[in-house]
């Protein structure tokens, strides 16, 4: 490979060259390179590099090589500094979405991987940074503009299809976590189902996200010890759903699912007061969304506040009685003569000769 300061142009056209020992060196060579030069790359040039890096997995044949190829890609999400992995990240699903209706069966599955691993690393990103909201917020933002919710004409619905069943799986290697900051992450999938169209992408995300969040917290309930089923408990989803579900500009065609989601929350919510169960979370990363005593670890109670008494009158021989017991007699003395007059009438019917 030649000495020199390497362009983008030219990094892009060695990773999808077709003689694999070109595309060896230079992603030998990018993990190096890329650090360095992506601060001074253009958004135009850093697309020409991830399509160099698309068509360099494209032709990545045998399994060894394609798993090491994946995992050098991805762990670079990491390692960049937090502008630029964000932007890496960015130009992934820009370029996996723009060339994904081109993807043959037969090279679905290492791209299935690809999405799979980019989307792990992420979570491990944002622990890397304690959770940092901004970065935290622009990740989520990245998702929803560029996948979910993207503004463009590319056939890649099954991008955010996986993307939503790998979801949770990917993000369990990275709890425990501060329920404020899964509650950031589990807005995005609200706000999809409150704007998409697309009914596919609204049954991967109630299955796949809430339905196993609800199914999680079941086994918490049930003696497993389930990190995503306490936080599902714990963040009391069924409100945020029945807003979700009113709210005049959610598509009408998805509040019905919206409200379904808020009774199977409402159950779970129902069935942790009843068991006496406390929820605790200590030494969680917690980051700078979280309350106050998340990172110190707190706990929540399923004890339920007594119910209120209602209030007792002294009656003039001093003995209890409760108040509004007249209005109770005053209507059941109504409710007496009403039926006494309707018995009366019965019988005169009855009398009358025929």
């Amino acid at each position: 490979m030649d000495s020199g300061p390497i362009s983008g142009a030219a990094m892009a056209k060695r990773l999808a060259s077709c003689s694999s020992t070109t595309r060896d060196r230079a992603i030998r060579l990018l993990s190096s390179w890329l650090p360095s030069a992506v601060a001074s790359l253009s958004d135009a040039e850093l697309a020409k590099i991830w399509k160099g890096l698309f068509y360099c997995v494209w032709h990545s044949d045998k399994l060894p090589a394609q798993l090491a190829l994946i995992n050098s890609l991805s762990s670079l999400v990491v390692s960049l500094d937090p502008p630029s992995s964000l932007r890496y990240f960015d130009a992934f699903l820009a370029t996996v979405r723009r060339e994904w209706s081109g993807i043959d069966q037969l090279r679905l599955d290492k791209f299935y991987l690809l999405i799979r691993k980019f989307v792990n690393r992420s979570f491990a990103f944002l622990k890397k940074h304690g959770w940092n909201r901004e970065m935290l917020e622009s990740f989520v933002a990245v998702l929803k503009e560029k996948s979910f919710l993207a503004n463009d004409k590319f056939q890649a619905n099954g991008v955010n299809f996986f993307i939503a069943e790998v979801f949770l799986d990917e993000m369990s290697g990275s709890l425990p976590v501060a329920p404020e900051i899964f509650g950031l992450l589990l807005d995005l999938f609200v706000r999809v189902l409150e704007r998409t169209n697309d009914r596919v992408l609204v049954y991967k995300i109630r299955v796949n996200v809430f339905e196993k969040l609800v199914e999680c917290g079941g086994k918490f309930l049930g003696g497993e010890s389930d990190e995503l089923g306490k936080i599902a408990i714990v963040l009391r989803l069924s409100e945020k759903f029945l807003m979700s579900a009113s709210d005049p500009e959610t598509v009408q065609g998805n509040r019905k699912v919206l409200f379904g989601l808020r009774d199977g929350f409402l159950k779970l919510e129902k069935d942790f007061e009843k068991s006496g169960l406390e929820i605790a979370f200590e030494n969680v990363d917690s980051g700078n969304v979280a309350s106050e005593n998340a990172g110190e670890g707190y706990s929540v109670s399923s004890d339920r506040p007594a119910k209120k008494r209602k209030k007792t009158k002294v009656s003039s021989d001093g003995g209890e009685k409760r108040a509004g017991g007249r209005k109770i007699r005053k209507n059941c003395r109504l409710l007496l003569l009403k039926v006494t007059a309707r018995t009366s009438q019965v019988m005169a019917v009855r009398k009358r000769p025929r």
